[in-house]
């Protein structure tokens, strides 16, 4: 499955990849967003001089079910696994996995991410930042954010 929006695509089509779906958040919103831009925040202090503006973007994502099209597929979403081509370099993205199992203890012992950035950084490494989790019912939603 490939999903775009303007100049990221999230991408699952090699071996393993469960993305299920993917939908933009528009913080000028409520409601998600599937246009083509992108939230501008302003650093502050600013620098006389230099208009710098930072771009964020934040997307939900949903996975598909442990071992989905295989005789073995079940309820479970215990993992993820996907890609995502395109952007400037340095561009913050915040990824919300909307569809996890309840894993808190995972996420609350250290437990991080993988991701890497290519063609930039080819080295796996874990996110820098710690993410966040929240319960919800039957689910967890994990969230985290990294410059591209």
């Amino acid at each position: 499955m490939e999903f775009q929006f303007g100049e990221l695509t999230f991408t699952s089509q090699f071996d393993s990849g469960n993305l299920a779906n993917v939908e933009k958040i528009s913080k000028d919103e409520e409601e998600p967003d599937v246009g083509e831009g992108s939230v501008a925040l302003a650093t502050s202090p600013p620098v006389p001089g230099i208009a710098e503006v930072r771009q964020f973007e934040e997307f939900n994502v949903w996975t598909k079910p442990d071992c989905c099209g295989t005789p073995y597929a079940n309820g479970n979403r215990s993992w993820f696994y996907f890609g995502i081509r395109g952007g400037q370099a340095g561009k913050m993205v915040k990824i919300n996995i909307m569809n996890l199992n309840r894993q808190t203890r995972l996420y609350s012992q250290g437990h991080l991410p993988m991701v890497r950035t290519v063609p930039g950084r080819i080295k796996w490494e874990r996110i820098k930042d710690k993410p966040t989790f929240e319960v919800q019912w039957l689910f967890c939603i994990f969230c985290w954010s990294w410059n591209l």
